[in-house]
């Protein structure tokens, strides 16, 4: 592996001189050459899916489905309900409008 600084206009085959690898041709030479950076052993896979487990199985028990929200959106109201419920809020961009997730270190401000 090779390691080096890029502008934020990086352009793979400008940067290194040769074509981007397909999207799962370096995982496989990854995989073939026992190089296991990019995977989790067993016990991460079930430690991941005991935090996930609970949580779906409350999903199943809820009697109140998971509220739903058009795909480019912002989420449900409930997510600002939440939010708000402490006295946080969600910064305002230049126009005014809600920009939930505009950077996760600073996206909630106390009133």
């Amino acid at each position: 592996m090779n390691i080096k600084g890029v502008a934020l206009d990086f352009l793979y085959k400008t940067a290194f001189k040769v074509e981007a690898p397909e999207a799962y041709e370096r995982l496989i030479a990854d995989a073939m050459s026992g190089d296991q950076t990019l995977f989790i052993r067993g016990d991460e896979a079930e430690a991941a899916w005991a935090v996930i487990d609970p949580i779906e199985e409350g999903w199943r028990q809820s009697k109140r489905p998971p509220d739903t929200y058009a795909p480019g959106s912002w989420g449900p109201k409930r997510n600002l309900d939440l939010i708000e419920h402490d006295g946080r809020r969600w910064m305002q961009s230049k126009d005014g409008e809600s920009e939930p997730g505009g950077g996760l270190f600073a996206i909630m401000r106390s009133n």
